[in-house]
């Protein structure tokens, strides 16, 4: 809030009166409701940036002219991440399950999602604004309806082969501090990451966009409208 007064930008204060029941998922979808309460369009963008993320450098008018110019609908920004991929036991497996020397594989695990050696990446975490954007099944997957009238992808289990993204790239570069956050958090964090494996949360069976209740309904604090009235 703070940090927002600061920078002359308007904040929502969200306080649910309950646990998250439909885990992050519930968390994020209701997130793109509030966005719908302020009057957007398809010339607005939603950053979806984590509590442990720290701009590093940025250039916000070059970013607003990228994206002024652009008619995709995702961007991507860069994010530094001291994370070791050949210390990763998600990224171990995968490499083994793979018939190529390991090193070969790694380099095209780092290919595929726009890694390098200095374990950067592009995160595909800015969204246009659609008033059918949607998270899940995962809660880092997002589809929204498109032009086609279907539900489509904007970032999905394929990652960056889904749909082009605008990047970009040095004009917003961040930082990934996940030990920043207290003990307790992270122990919290440990725990709820356990049981989702345990419990299969957030499991998919198929790579294709998601079917919700009723495609045609937008989440706009304003009750439903069509994608054509969107």
């Amino acid at each position: 809030m703070h940090t927002a007064e600061a920078g002359g930008c308007g904040c929502i204060i969200y306080r649910p009166t309950s646990i998250w029941w439909g885990n992050e998922l519930a968390k994020r979808n209701q997130l793109i409701r509030l966005a719908g309460t302020l009057e957007l369009t398809d010339e607005d963008w939603l950053l979806v940036f984590d509590a442990d993320n720290h701009i590093l450098t940025i250039d916000p008018e070059m970013c607003r002219a990228m994206m002024e110019a652009s008619d995709l609908n995702v961007a991507t920004y860069t994010v530094l991440d001291g994370k070791d991929f050949l210390a990763d036991e998600t990224v171990k497996e995968w490499v083994a399950g793979i018939d190529i020397p390991e090193q070969v594989a790694l380099a095209e695990y780092v290919r595929d999602r726009h890694t390098d050696c200095e374990w950067t990446f592009k995160d595909r975490n800015i969204f246009r604004y659609n008033p059918t954007l949607r998270v899940g099944p995962q809660h880092w997957q997002y589809s929204a309806i498109g032009e086609s009238g279907k539900r489509e992808w904007v970032r999905g289990p394929n990652w960056d082969r889904d749909v082009p993204a605008l990047q970009l790239g040095r004009y917003m570069v961040s930082y990934h501090r996940p030990e920043d956050r207290p003990k307790s958090r992270r122990d919290f964090q440990a725990q709820y990451y356990k049981m989702r494996e345990e419990y299969r949360v957030e499991f998919i069976t198929s790579h294709d966009p998601p079917v919700f209740e009723d495609e045609t309904t937008a989440l706009s604090s304003e009750g439903a409208v069509s994608p054509a009235a969107a």
